[in-house]
């Protein structure tokens, strides 16, 4: 998988993350939010059947930013290869860091800008994980996203799509609607 940071592939200059993807700050926010949110959902293949986890043999999780949830699922199951791809070259060289220092041998990582066609054969991954992307795919890239991630998947794969639904309770009017016009845009 490319590590480098130009290529069709690697557009960081075309990407909509509104957040500097770069900064320390927000690479410390990434990991904190990835951690509670795999804790929440009760770890990284939460939701799966115990059949379904047996069955994995490639994985790939896309926009992984530090790559908190692929150490995760490489850690818990060393039989399974977890890949990561974002467009943050600090995240990547992060996340491989972590990897090494961590001695996982089945977790690697890429740069890779997913508004373009992932550099991934057809077929190559039994899930794609995919969490909190709608802040930064913008809603006429969505239809082309699923269908290259579902190009990715092998016959019975899983996408698995997590996104935040509830914009927590305001009392005001102003929160409500600003609520609804963000759920209406996932």
């Amino acid at each position: 998988m490319s590590t480098g940071s130009s290529g069709p592939n690697n557009s960081p200059n075309n990407n909509t993350y509104v957040f500097d993807a770069e900064s320390p700050t927000e690479l410390s926010r990434l990991m904190t939010q990835d951690r509670i949110t795999t804790q929440a959902m009760g770890g990284p293949f939460s939701g799966l059947m115990d059949e379904e986890i047996a069955g994995l043999r490639n994985v790939l999780d896309v926009a992984c930013g530090p790559g908190g949830w692929v150490l995760d699922a490489a850690f818990a199951h060393p039989d399974i290869e977890v890949a990561g791809i974002d467009i943050s070259n600090a995240m990547i060289t992060y996340a491989n860091a972590r990897a090494s220092s961590q001695r996982l041998s089945n977790a690697s990582f890429g740069m890779m800008d997913i508004t373009q066609p992932l550099d991934f054969a057809s077929g190559s991954f039994d899930l794609v994980n995919v969490r909190f992307v709608g802040g930064v795919l913008p809603r006429t890239a969505w239809p082309a996203f699923i269908a290259e991630c579902t190009r990715l998947l092998r016959s019975n794969g899983i996408l698995r799509l997590t996104e935040a639904i509830d914009w927590g309770v305001g009392t005001t009017p102003a929160f409500e609607q600003m609520s609804a016009l963000a759920n209406l845009a996932l």
